[in-house]
C-alpha cells in the first residue's frame, strides 16, 4: 500500500525525521498545504549571520588592502587576515544553511528556498563575492518567497552579489557620459543570463539584438563600493553617468529612457511573459515530479502562472495539488547536499562532524554555493547517478554510522518510510550480520538517495 505521508515528507519536504510520518498520516496533502501557509522556521539560517552590507564591507576591506599591496605597501599579513575573514564568513553561511535543513520544522518552505536559490544561482567560483552569497539567499530568496515572481526577480537582479557576479557593476554605455570620457565598454553577461536563465529561457524568442539592447538598458545598475563612510555603501545604486541614453527595443517592445525605471519595465514584462511561465513551470515540474515531467503537470503550473501573473503562493498550491506528484515515490535522485540533509534529518549529524560539515557536500561532488555555471546545479539523475557519486554517499553513511551505531536501522526505516520501504531494502537490512552494518545499509539505501 502506497504511504502518502512518507512520500509527502520526501517529495515536498527534505526527508522525514523519526515520528514525522505518523504525525501527518491522516492528511499528508493537508500537511503540505499547511506548511505553505506557515511562517518560515528559518532561524538557523538567519540568526547572527551577516547582512549584505556587512558582507560587502568585508569584501571592500580586502580590495582596499590588495590595492595597498599592489602599491608596494607591507600589508601581506593584513591581506591574509582579510581573506580568512571572507572565508570564515562563507563557510559559516554554508554550515548555517545545512543546520537549517537538518532542524527546520517547515521543510516545504525550505525546499522552495533551495529551488529558487539554485534558479538564481550565484557561485563562489568568484571567490571575492563568496561572503555575500548567504546574504543574497537571506535577503532575496527568503524575503521574497511568497510574493510575485516579479518581486523575486527584481530583488535578485538588483542585489549587489548578482550584479558583481554577472559583471554589470562596470558595464558602461558607449554613448554615456562615462563611456565617452573613459572609453569603457558594454558587458552583456547580465542581460543574457537574466533572459536565458532567469526568465524566458534560451528558447524564449529573443535574439542577440535583444540581448545587446537589454544590456544597454541595464548600464548604470551597479553597487556603491566607494567607501563604508558614504551613505548607501554596499547597496544597489543607479549610476546615471554609465547609463546608455535613449530608447531601446527588447523582444518587440520599445522602452523609453527613464533611467533606472527603464530596466525595471523590461524585468516586469519578462516576469509576465508566456515564455517565462513555460520555463518556470517546466523547472518546477522537473523538480517536484520527475526528470522528464509529463506535459499535463507542466501545463497546470504554467496556466496558474499566467492566470495569476506569477503569484508564487498560487504556484506552490498548484504543485501541492498535482496528481502527478502523488502518483509515484522515489522518482527523483537527490543532489549530494539534499542527501546529506535527508540523512541528518533521519539520524542527526554527530558533533564529531560539525566542525567540517561544510566540506561534506563537496566531497560528494556538490560544493555548496559553488555551481560551476550561472545556471546552477543540474536537477536530473543523469548528472549525479555515477559510481563515484554512490561510493561517496556510502562513505558518508558509513562515517555517520560509526558514531551513531546504537540506532536500529531496520526500525528507523520502517518509521520513516512505512509501506514505501521496498522489499529489497527490507531484506538487505534483515540479512545484515550486525546492527552497525544494518544502519550503514539503511543510510545508503535507495530510499535515502531518492525522493
Amino acid at each position: 500500500m502506497f504511504d502518502m505521508a512518507a512520500h509527502a515528507l520526501s517529495r515536498y519536504g527534505l526527508g522525514a525525521r523519526p515520528g514525522d510520518r505518523l504525525d501527518i498520516q491522516i492528511d499528508p496533502q493537508g500537511w503540505v498545504t499547511d506548511q505553505l501557509a506557515a511562517s518560515a522556521d528559518d532561524s538557523a539560517a538567519v540568526d547572527d549571520r551577516p547582512t549584505t552590507k556587512e558582507a560587502i564591507t568585508k569584501i571592500y576591506a580586502l580590495k582596499a588592502l590588495e590595492a595597498e599591496k599592489s602599491m608596494g605597501k607591507d600589508v601581506l599579513d593584513q591581506v591574509r587576515e582579510a581573506r580568512n575573514v571572507l572565508n570564515e564568513t562563507f563557510l559559516g553561511d554554508i554550515t548555517a544553511r545545512l543546520e537549517q535543513g537538518f532542524t527546520t520544522t517547515t521543510p516545504v518552505n525550505e525546499r522552495l528556498v533551495r529551488f529558487w536559490g539554485n534558479h538564481f544561482s550565484i557561485s563562489a567560483e568568484n571567490a571575492l563575492i563568496s561572503p555575500a552569497i548567504g546574504a543574497f539567499e537571506r535577503d532575496v530568496i527568503r524575503s521574497n518567497l511568497n510574493g510575485s515572481f516579479y518581486d523575486l526577480l527584481l530583488a535578485a537582479e538588483s542585489h549587489p552579489a548578482m550584479i558583481v557576479y554577472l559583471n554589470n557593476e562596470q558595464s558602461t554605455g558607449p554613448n554615456s557620459t562615462a563611456g565617452s570620457r573613459r572609453n569603457r565598454g558594454l558587458n552583456e553577461n547580465f542581460a543574457r543570463e537574466i533572459m536565458e536563465l532567469h526568465t524566458v529561457g534560451v528558447n524564449g524568442g529573443y535574439d542577440q539584438a535583444d540581448v545587446t539592447s537589454f544590456a544597454k538598458i541595464l548600464t548604470g545598475w551597479s553597487v556603491n563600493f566607494r567607501s563604508p563612510d558614504i551613505a548607501g555603501f554596499g547597496e544597489f545604486e543607479f549610476d546615471k553617468s554609465r547609463h546608455e541614453p535613449g530608447a531601446q527595443w527588447v523582444m518587440g517592445k520599445s522602452y523609453a529612457d527613464t533611467g533606472e525605471v527603464q530596466a525595471k519595465s523590461v524585468l516586469q514584462n519578462l516576469a509576465r511573459h508566456p515564455a517565462t511561465a513555460r520555463f518556470i513551470a517546466t523547472k518546477l515540474a522537473r523538480h517536484f515530479v520527475s526528470d522528464t515531467p509529463p506535459e499535463s503537470a507542466i501545463a497546470k503550473i504554467e496556466a496558474v502562472f499566467l492566470d495569476t501573473e506569477g503569484d508564487l503562493p498560487s504556484l506552490y498550491r498548484a504543485i501541492a495539488e498535482l496528481p502527478e506528484v502523488w502518483a509515484e515515490a522515489g522518482t527523483k535522485f537527490r543532489l549530494p547536499e539534499d542527501y546529506l540533509i535527508a540523512l541528518g534529518r533521519a539520524v542527526g549529524i554527530p558533533d564529531t562532524y560539525k566542525a567540517y560539515l561544510h566540506s561534506i557536500p563537496a566531497e560528494m561532488g556538490q560544493r555548496t554555493y559553488a555551481a560551476s555555471r550561472p545556471n546552477g546545479w543540474a536537477d536530473s539523475a543523469n548528472d549525479w547517478l555515477t559510481g563515484f557519486g554512490i561510493l561517496r554517499r556510502a562513505d558518508v553513511a558509513a562515517a555517520v554510522t560509526s558514531v551513531t551505531s546504537d540506532i536500529d536501522g531496520y526500525g528507523l526505516m520502517r518509521d520513516l518510510y512505512g509501506d514505501n520501504l521496498s522489499r529489497r531494502t527490507q531484506n538487505a537490512l534483515l540479512d545484515a550480520p550486525h546492527p552497525r552494518l544494518t544502519l550503514a545499509l539503511a543510510l545508503a539505501s535507495p530510499e535515502l538517495m531518492y525522493y
